[in-house]
């Protein structure tokens, strides 16, 4: 080219530290960390959310998974089994102790674990001629927990799981009279 002067490109070849939008200057590397710091997982997410913008929820289970899921739920159907693993949520109990917080034979309190512990919900532990039972994992003492809390919120008032808090113990008279069903 006659009359212009071609300006040469800087010769950076190290690829962590970069160089900067107007290619000019080199980036140092401690710049380029702090960048990359917040932008890979930005990235990230971004392509998480671009690949799961259309999904609409979580997929159709499989029959086994079902299955599995049903049983679980017919293991709670019962009124001797919620008690016994309402019980086990806070500790772990022997056959006798359940039974006597159950107000149950423990006979009967000992079949019902069985058919627990099949179901996979309470674990046992045996100790000398006593045998202890726990929850299975933190998943059953998850799925107790909330099907309780969510059995209180069908009655009517303020659930007790709610008493203590701020914002719910200060609802105007309306509301509250309101969620009691006196509307």
């Amino acid at each position: 080219m006659v009359g212009m002067v071609e300006r040469p490109r800087p010769a950076c070849r190290d690829r962590t530290v970069g160089l900067s939008p107007d290619h000019r200057q080199p980036r140092s590397a401690e710049k380029l960390r702090r960048v990359r710091r917040w932008l890979v997982p930005f990235i990230a997410l971004f392509y998480y959310l671009r690949m799961n913008a259309n999904s609409g929820g979580p997929g159709p289970l499989a029959d086994d998974q079902v299955d599995l899921v049903v049983e679980v739920f017919r293991m709670l159907a019962d009124h001797t089994r919620i008690q016994v693993l309402w019980a086990l949520t806070g500790n772990e109990l022997s056959v006798t102790e359940l039974a006597e917080r159950v107000g149950k034979p423990t006979p009967s309190v000992s079949q019902h674990l069985a058919k627990l512990r099949m179901a996979r919900l309470v674990r046992p532990r045996r100790s000398g001629t006593t045998i202890f039972y726990s929850l299975e994992n933190e998943h059953v003492r998850q799925l107790v927990v909330d099907a309780v809390f969510n059995a209180e919120h069908a009655g009517p008032g303020v659930p007790s799981h709610h008493r203590d808090d701020p914002a719910i113990s200060t609802l105007p008279a309306k509301l509250r009279q309101r969620k009691a069903g006196g509307r």
